[in-house]
């Protein structure tokens, strides 16, 4: 005879671990750290993470208008079990200035990793592509740089005990992208598949989300149009499916 093995326990009607369970049933073993109610979320990056106009990145204690057209507001609606409490997001940011200690409104890293945040909804690393005028540095040189430096921001969070969702570096249209398109394009997309293979070390702190097969023209590789706002940000439609690939990866972390 076989003899049945201790499983996880799931709250009733959640996928949230309450610890591991035996072969009647009952409750062995008890996880109570690994669930909060909420979980705290902040969005960390670029003007995609930037879904407010607040100064401060506490948004619990500022009155505002959250941005339907961005990512982590729609990230946090796929989850009755998170909160959205902190915008970390800088329109303009580059992922070669993850350790700026000037970065807009006291929004560092610093302050982030000792903030009371449990996850982290990233976006970052189009803009470094977006900058760069196709020469200088050389194309492997900037595909590996970009990479790590959003690896070195994504160690840093989990460092701290910050679970990361990172977003892949979404496509732009070839006149968002403008001179040198296609190398930038094919850059941003290598430079991701080198996040994804970190990432994928990181089991349980780190996720790698990928939205980038719908939101790509299939005939042109470039922004799909229905997608998006303008040649860079994805519209209401975009941010939504974007949000829920988020939600839907989170139950890895």
């Amino acid at each position: 005879m076989g003899s049945a093995a201790a499983r996880w326990a799931l709250e009733d009607g959640s996928q949230t671990i309450r610890g591991l369970e035996g072969p009647g049933g009952q409750l062995v073993a008890s996880l109570p750290g690994l669930n909060k109610n909420p979980w705290r979320l902040a969005s960390w990056g670029d003007s995609r993470a930037n879904f407010s106009s607040q100064a401060s990145p506490d948004v619990a204690r500022a009155s505002t208008v959250l941005s339907g057209v961005k990512t982590p507001v729609w990230a946090s609606a796929g989850r009755d079990d998170w909160e959205l409490t902190h915008n970390f997001g800088v329109s303009g940011d580059l992922a070669s200035s993850w350790d700026l200690k000037t970065r807009t409104a006291g929004k560092t890293i610093a302050a982030l990793c000792a903030s009371d945040v449990d996850i982290v909804d990233m976006h970052i690393g189009v803009n470094d592509w977006d900058a760069w005028n196709g020469s200088s540095p050389f194309y492997a040189t900037q595909v590996t740089t970009v990479a790590n430096d959003i690896i070195a921001a994504i160690r840093e969070m989990v460092k701290h005990g910050k679970r990361v969702i990172f977003h892949a570096i979404m496509p732009q249209t070839s006149t968002g992208w403008g001179s040198n398109a296609a190398e930038k394009q094919a850059g941003a997309d290598e430079s991701s598949e080198l996040v994804r293979a970190e990432i994928s070390t990181m089991l349980g702190m780190a996720v790698f989300v990928d939205s980038r097969a719908w939101a790509k023209d299939a005939s042109t590789g470039y922004a799909a149009a229905a997608w998006y706002t303008d040649d860079t940000h994805v519209n209401l439609n975009g941010a939504y499916r974007e949000g829920k690939d988020a939600a839907d990866a989170s139950y890895s972390i």
